[in-house]
């Protein structure tokens, strides 16, 4: 991504989405369709994606990530202490319950465009009736599942719709998933060291964490019952 662009992204108010831009799959040939190039991406190799290419990135990949993503950032907002959901390492970066609701609240911005074909930027501050962490998870997990829905019903034609994200990045609607999805993966990330200077347990993410095992090896030594 050209540094201009990147500096940009990352300029908008911490209210607003930024994007991380990943490569989106292959098509059935085995050539490369993703977003390349010096630029931004490669307009000539985006222009041949077709309905049948969208399709297969959607279902050989995109609803396989999500669904595999979705429970494991669910884990990493529920272990964030209800009552120390104010916390931020830094008095610049948003508060740990404001993290955990610009992640699903992002992610479910970028799923809802692909499914209605435009991005809807209302809406984008916390609701006050949003205020534990076990609220997002709740919220979050209404939203993805109705999404995911949307998604699957999709058709090619559908899913190689152009879509602008504000006048900076114009890509097939099925891109957006993965965009999405990096930009969740990325956030959880920064949330996940978050939770130890709060004196939290930090689950699983990627393989058994060290509070995770700690909790097994705790549970196998217990004696049992008769």
């Amino acid at each position: 991504m050209p540094s201009n662009l990147r500096s940009k992204i990352h300029s908008f108010p911490a209210n607003r989405s930024c994007v991380s831009v990943a490569a989106i799959g292959s098509s059935h040939s085995g050539k490369a369709v993703g977003i390349q190039g010096p630029g931004l991406y490669n307009a000539a190799l985006m222009s041949t994606l077709t309905a049948d290419q969208a399709t297969l990135i959607l279902t050989a990949s995109g609803l396989p990530s999500l669904n595999a993503e979705h429970p494991v950032t669910k884990r990493v907002i529920a272990a964030i202490p209800a009552e120390k959901a104010d916390y931020r390492p830094d008095n610049i970066l948003r508060s740990a319950i404001d993290l955990a609701w610009h992640i699903v609240a992002s992610e479910t911005r970028f799923l809802e465009a692909v499914a209605s074909g435009a991005f809807d930027f209302s809406g984008a501050a916390r609701p006050e009736s949003i205020r534990t962490p076990a609220d997002v998870v709740d919220w979050y997990s209404g939203r993805f599942a109705k999404n995911v829905d949307r998604l699957r019903q999709m058709a090619g034609d559908q899913l190689i719709k152009i879509i602008d994200f504000r006048g900076l990045l114009q890509f097939p609607a099925v891109v957006y998933v993965q965009i999405g999805l990096s930009h969740s993966i990325h956030h959880r990330g920064q949330l996940s060291m978050y939770l130890r200077p709060m004196g939290a347990k930090v689950p699983s993410i990627y393989g058994e964490s060290y509070d995770a095992r700690e909790a097994r090896e705790k549970a196998q030594a217990a004696p049992r019952g008769l």
